[in-house]
């Protein structure tokens, strides 16, 4: 589950809860709610105030409950989610201050918005260093909230806690990541920058900022001056697939490595992106380099190799040699066409045939020597042979044979 999925699911137990408290104030006033008029309406206002603090004490949210009304507002109420997470046993807590919870580390302007919101009777959200019994460190987001009685009259504070440790942790590691990547890069030559991604309302990637870039960042991918800056201000009619593939490294974590064009840049690049920094701040490092030349020259190669297969193809149809590729046991895999020119064998006839079934029984020890040699990456000219036709009869014929696949015969 991502961070903002569990916000989200807590955002959501934080309202029951505060329900739950909302209505056990009423019921302690001894002002019951009005009777639903349907089974449908009927629900957490119907339930008695045992009954509340029993499902309070089943969610999953950790969550304490504390009374303004006696001296240094002490804990009232503690669920087994906030025993669990806390460590200490319930007797531990009820009738103290939540102050014990911190420690050396705890950050006193934390504390300080705490404790301002509480004396102004209002909502606070802080995120603080609190610790567990066992004296282990955890990160908690602290949702305080006031719970008023039905004349305004202050009942209670709600609060809620939410363990951020392994989120930030997961944090930390990926801005150390990402600063190995500048430490590494920035004398480096290789283009290096730090995106920023924005996504539309239906969650597709629209745009990104360059929040960061190196030195060789220009020369490599030709924009200057991008630093803070956007891609769209930069090259409007830049590709979308480029948005597209940051945005999915930016929402999944999962590297990218891939080689892409940018028409409108005139170039390609060989890129590794990779997310840096937490996933709702939508960021990725993206390492790369101006591939262009060596696409390039990639290309002109499969053009000479298309053009040498060509010119092959034109000389295995058109030659008068007896042209034959053959596996190094001696397995005919094709023939050209004179085969059945000189020697009356039909196209296709020989393919599988060993070609030493096809020598003079006389010139047979001179043929294996010669496949000896071709196993050994020798080359092989000037070999006579007699070779059998399609008619019974046989004819002498040179042999020039080169191994490793090439074509071999007269």
């Amino acid at each position: 589950m991502s961070i903002e999925d569990l916000r989200g699911e807590v955002e959501r137990l934080r309202r029951r809860e505060s329900e739950l408290l909302a209505e056990v104030a009423r019921l302690r006033a001894g002002r019951e709610p009005h009777a639903p008029s349907t089974a449908s309406e009927a629900g957490v206002g119907t339930l008695r105030p045992d009954l509340l603090f029993t499902a309070a004490d089943k969610t999953r949210m950790a969550m304490i409950v504390t009374d303004p009304n006696l001296p240094d507002n002490p804990i009232v109420f503690a669920n087994r989610a906030f025993l669990e997470l806390s460590g200490y046993a319930a007797e531990e807590l009820i009738g103290r201050n939540c102050r014990f919870l911190q420690g050396p580390e705890t950050d006193p302007a934390h504390v300080a918005r705490i404790r301002d919101a509480i004396a102004a009777r209002r909502d606070v959200v802080v995120e603080l260093l609190n610790y567990r019994r066992d004296g282990s460190p955890f990160v908690n987001e602290l949702y305080v909230s006031p719970v008023f009685g039905p004349h305004g009259e202050l009942l209670f504070f709600f609060g809620s806690q939410l363990d951020l440790t392994r989120f930030r942790e997961q944090e930390g590691n990926a801005v150390r990541r990402g600063a190995s990547f500048r430490s590494l890069l920035e004398d480096g030559d290789a283009g290096f920058c730090i995106i920023e991604m924005r996504f539309d309302g239906e969650g597709r990637a629209e745009d990104y900022r360059f929040v960061e870039v190196n030195a060789a960042f220009e020369r490599q991918s030709g924009l200057a001056n991008a630093e803070g800056r956007w891609m769209r201000e930069l090259e409007p009619e830049l590709e979308q697939h480029w948005f597209d593939t940051y945005g999915e490294v930016a929402r999944t974590g999962r590297d990218a490595r891939f080689r892409g064009a940018a028409s409108r840049l005139g170039r390609v690049f060989d890129v590794h992106a990779v997310r840096i920094g937490s996933q709702v701040q939508n960021r990725v490092a993206v390492l790369f380099e101006d591939a262009t030349a060596r696409q390039e020259g990639e290309e002109r190669r499969e053009a000479r190799n298309r053009d040498n297969l060509v010119e092959r193809d034109l000389v295995w149809r058109t030659s008068r040699d007896l042209l034959v590729v053959c596996d190094l046991d001696g397995s005919i895999r094709a023939v050209g066409p004179a085969w059945t020119e000189t020697l009356g064998w039909p196209a296709g006839s020989l393919v599988g045939v060993r070609i030493d079934s096809l020598v003079h029984a006389d010139d047979q020890e001179a043929a294996s020597s010669a496949f000896e040699m071709l196993r050994a990456g020798l080359p092989l000219s000037d070999l006579d042979l007699r070779f059998r036709t399609a008619d019974g009869g046989h004819r002498w014929i040179s042999w020039n044979a080169i191994p490793q696949g090439a074509p071999c015969g007269d």
